[in-house]
């Protein structure tokens, strides 16, 4: 336990996943976690996202092409900037050790390291329109430079959420499902053409085994 409880406090390591939620998040591919992060962290991540959006910058990466990186003439759609730790400190905050705690926990391993980070954000979708949508996709498909097979992927709300109202949603036990490796359609707001090019892909690989 080691390196899993470095840098945790007794609280901390409280919050911990238990043997039987690593169980259930290997049997169901998600776990949702107590609160772990005070609400002043996140209300200072929230104002930094705000400072991000409108073009503040505490450091520049050294390139400008292979990532995701919105600009205010893109629209408003969906925004979606990648590596922002790096380039803003207050959002660098939430980089806390009982997230990576966490996911080590889940992962059953003594230590984990971050491979990105990404600042989403999702507009309204208003009278039926396409608005916020995001495709069903899978985040291993842009992580393919990485060989090990326990990615894990922490999302942090900067706004109380539920069930019901949540703007994101897993597919219960899709972490098991075959033939969605390559599900690159992060931008892709036909939901149901996705959905059907799946089933066709998979239908394909069952009729192949």
């Amino acid at each position: 336990m080691g390196q899993l409880v470095k840098g945790l406090s007794e609280e901390q390591l409280k919050l911990l996943p238990t043997e039987e939620d690593v169980v259930f998040y290997e049997e169901h591919g998600w776990f949702i976690s107590p609160k772990i992060l005070p609400d002043e962290l996140l209300d200072e991540a929230f104002l930094g996202a705000q400072k991000f959006y409108r073009g503040e910058r505490d450091a520049r990466i050294p390139y400008e092409i292979g990532s995701s990186e919105w600009e205010p003439a893109d629209g408003d759609a969906v925004r979606n900037n990648q590596h922002v730790s790096y380039r803003k400190k207050e959002l660098r905050k939430l980089l806390q050790p009982i997230i990576g705690a966490i996911a080590a926990k889940l992962a059953r391993t003594r230590g984990v390291r971050l491979f990105e980070d990404t600042l989403i954000y999702k507009a309204p979708i208003c009278n039926n329109a396409r608005g916020g949508i995001v495709g069903w996709h899978t985040d291993y498909a842009y992580s393919s430079v990485c060989t090990s097979s326990k990615m894990l992927s922490a999302w942090i709300p900067f706004h109380d959420i539920d069930r019901e109202g949540a703007p994101l949603v897993v597919i219960d036990g899709s972490h098991k499902w075959k033939g969605n490796e390559h599900m690159r359609t992060f931008n892709n707001q036909d939901l149901q053409q996705i959905q059907k090019n799946f089933f066709l892909q998979l239908r394909s690989l069952l009729k192949f085994q």
